[in-house]
């Protein structure tokens, strides 16, 4: 192994008030998105959005199969304030029934932890 190779370490188990959690979401165009992110940063509800442009997706809808362009959105937000931004998300929304998926982290990077924590739990007073 080379000197240059850092081995991962584990991270700290964080307290209940600390943990994070991602949302999946997915947007009809890359502008619906930046929007709804936009909205999700503003109200504070969010503290990161990574937008994936350009997926298909295939589902059924209505009785047939749909193949359309989508835009993923992973939406990183403290777990206390996770329902807040799926309810902003859902108001929000251009599509009837949008996806969006609820995944817990069980770990974080400290400071990246406290960072998104001072973006969204921390500006509530």
């Amino acid at each position: 192994m080379s000197d240059d190779v850092v081995s991962p370490q584990p991270t700290p188990a964080l307290a209940d008030d600390e943990r994070l959690c991602l949302l999946w979401a997915t947007a009809p165009s890359l502008i619906a998105a930046e929007s709804l992110a936009t909205q999700l940063l503003e109200a504070r509800v969010a503290a990161c959005v990574n937008i994936f442009p350009s997926m298909r997706s295939c589902y059924e809808w209505q009785g047939s199969i749909c193949r359309n362009e989508e835009v993923g959105m992973l939406i990183k937000v403290p777990r206390c304030r996770a329902e807040a931004c799926a309810e902003a998300l859902r108001q929000h929304h251009p599509y009837d029934v949008p996806c969006i998926l609820r995944l817990a982290v069980d770990g974080a990077h400290p400071p990246f932890a406290t960072w998104l924590h001072e973006q969204t739990v921390d500006s509530q007073g």
